[in-house]
């Protein structure tokens, strides 16, 4: 994750928006269905099959919020080695 973060435009954005919508997601709700009801609030996660992703039918939420987590941080030290997004 972290070469992608360094070398490929749009990968921090892409990893912000999608582990910020599972974050929400996942205190709001561990109900799969609520993702379809509710789309629109999950775009990112959206374009994902939401039944077939492991990370969101098979773990836990309190595994989904800590991976959120751990993802920003590990997302914060990219930004700050990247100049030009300082």
């Amino acid at each position: 994750m972290q070469v992608l973060a360094r070398h490929v435009d749009g990968f921090l954005t892409f990893m912000f928006n999608l582990m910020k919508e599972c974050l929400i997601f996942s205190l709001l709700s561990d109900n799969l269905e609520e993702l379809e009801i509710n789309s629109q609030n999950y775009p990112a996660l959206k374009q994902f099959s939401y039944y077939k992703s492991f990370f969101l039918a098979r773990t836990s939420q309190e595994t989904r919020i800590e991976t959120s987590l751990l993802t920003f941080s590990v997302l914060h030290e990219e930004i700050i080695k990247r100049d030009d997004l300082k």
